[in-house]
C-alpha cells in the first residue's frame, strides 16, 4: 500500500427504493452501471458473512473490490482474503474528512478502466459521533450523482441495524436506490 492513507491509489436521488433479497453471490453477469445499495445487516457476525459473500463473488467474477470500514472490520476480513483483487482500507483514514469519500471511490473507480469494480464503504458505522453523522448521510446522497455516468461499478454500502437508531437506517433508505435485507435470501 502506497503513502495513500492506506489506499493503493492516489485520492484525488433516485426516486424509487427497490429493496433486493440477501445475495450470496454477485450476479453471472456484471453490472452494467453504477449500482448504489445499502446492506442492512445485524451486527459483527452479519456483516463478515454478508460482506465476505459479495467481496469473494467479485473476486472469483475477476474484478477487484475496495473494502472501506472500520478497522476492526477490516482486520477481520483480511484474514479471509488473499486476493491481488481486494484492496482493504480504514473508514478511519479514507473519511477522516467526508469530503475524501467520493474522490477515494472516484480514483478506484478510474483506477481500472474498462473493468467492473466492486466496492464496499460503510461510512456510518455504529461507531460514528452523532455530530459527524450528517456529513457522511450527504455523503451517500451525493454518491448516487458523483457515479450517476460511471459504467460497471457496484457499491455496496453496510448499515447496522442491531447498533443505529432507526432514524439512521431510514436514512439509508432513503439515500440508496436499492436496499438488500438482512437474511432475505437465508443468508
Amino acid at each position: 500500500m502506497g503513502p495513500h492513507n492506506g489506499l493503493a491509489f492516489p485520492l484525488s436521488t433516485r426516486s424509487q427504493l427497490k429493496v433486493l433479497p440477501m445475495l450470496s453471490a454477485a450476479p453471472s453477469r456484471a453490472p452494467r452501471a453504477y449500482r448504489h445499495d445499502a446492506l442492512l445487516y445485524d451486527g459483527p457476525d452479519d456483516f463478515h458473512t454478508s460482506v465476505s459473500a459479495f467481496v469473494d463473488a467479485a473476486v472469483t467474477s475477476g474484478a477487484p473490490v475496495l473494502v472501506v470500514a472500520s478497522a476492526e472490520k477490516i482486520d477481520r476480513l483480511r484474514k479471509g482474503t488473499d486476493s491481488d483483487l481486494v484492496q482493504l482500507a480504514s473508514m478511519q483514514e479514507v473519511g477522516r474528512n467526508p469530503g475524501r469519500i467520493i474522490p477515494a471511490w472516484r480514483a478506484f473507480v478510474d483506477a481500472h478502466p474498462a473493468t467492473t469494480v466492486y466496492g464496499v464503504g460503510e461510512p456510518v458505522p455504529p461507531e460514528r459521533r452523532t455530530s459527524e453523522v450528517s456529513d457522511y448521510q450527504q455523503v451517500e446522497s451525493l454518491l448516487n450523482v458523483a457515479f450517476d455516468d460511471a459504467d460497471d461499478f457496484w457499491l455496496r454500502c453496510p448499515y447496522d441495524v442491531s447498533a443505529l437508531a432507526p432514524g439512521l437506517v431510514a436514512e439509508a433508505r432513503r439515500s440508496h436506490p436499492a436496499v438488500v435485507e438482512r437474511g432475505a435470501a437465508g443468508v
